[in-house]
C-alpha cells in the first residue's frame, strides 16, 4: 500500500514523514481565487524546496487551465487537481491527454 498525506507547511510535512507517507501532497503551488486563502509557493520556491527534500512531493492548489503549462517547469512527476476537474473536466482532460 502507498500512504498519501497532505501538508501545508514544514511542520505538517515533518509529521507526515514520521507517519510514513510515501507521497505528500504539498498545498498551494499557485495563487487561488479564494480571498481567505492567502499565500502560495510558486514554481521557483517549490522547486527549491523539492531540491532540499528527498520526499515525493506532489503540488496542489491553484492549478487551472490558464497555468497548466507552467506545471512543466515544476520538478515533480505528478500533480493533484481538485476544483478544476469539478468545473470543466472535459477541457482539462483534453489538455492533459
Amino acid at each position: 500500500y502507498k500512504i498519501i498525506g497532505s501538508a501545508h507547511n514544514i511542520r505538517e510535512l515533518n509529521i507526515k514523514i514520521l507517519q510514513g507517507c510515501s507521497a505528500i501532497i504539498f498545498s498551494r503551488l499557485f495563487k487561488v481565487s479564494n480571498q481567505y486563502k492567502k499565500g502560495f509557493l510558486g514554481k521557483i520556491k517549490f522547486n527549491l524546496f523539492k531540491l532540499s527534500r528527498k520526499e515525493n512531493l506532489v503540488p496542489l492548489g491553484g492549478i487551472n487551465l490558464s497555468n497548466l503549462t507552467k506545471l512543466k517547469m515544476v520538478n515533480s512527476n505528478s500533480f493533484a487537481v481538485y476544483s478544476e476537474i469539478k468545473k470543466k473536466p472535459t477541457k482539462l482532460f483534453s489538455r492533459l491527454f
